[in-house]
């Protein structure tokens, strides 16, 4: 998910779905793409851009299991709960 680009993101309260919406990463997926976490239980979205503006990706990890970690290359760290993760062209 290296270089593609953070869109938006949203939660919808009630169901605890998490939709993340990028444009492509060339190389991974060829054209714009969302993740859809589900039950969500705690969802961090800071945006102090520490290394200066950016809506590049630059890297996704999940670690421990549910624990997932986007990282822009803002130097801002979105910091999400969830059972599960899906990836949707």
């Amino acid at each position: 998910m290296h270089d593609a680009t953070l869109i938006s993101i949203q939660l919808d309260w009630e169901s605890g779905a998490c939709t993340a919406r990028f444009g492509g990463a060339p190389h991974l997926t060829g054209g714009p793409f969302l993740l859809r976490w589900s039950a969500v239980s705690d969802l961090h979205i800071p945006r102090t851009l520490e290394w200066g503006p950016s809506i590049s990706v630059l890297s996704v990890v999940e670690n421990p299991r549910g624990h997932y970690a986007l990282a822009l290359q803002s130097g801002d760290v979105i910091t999400i709960r969830a059972d599960s993760v899906s990836l949707e062209r």
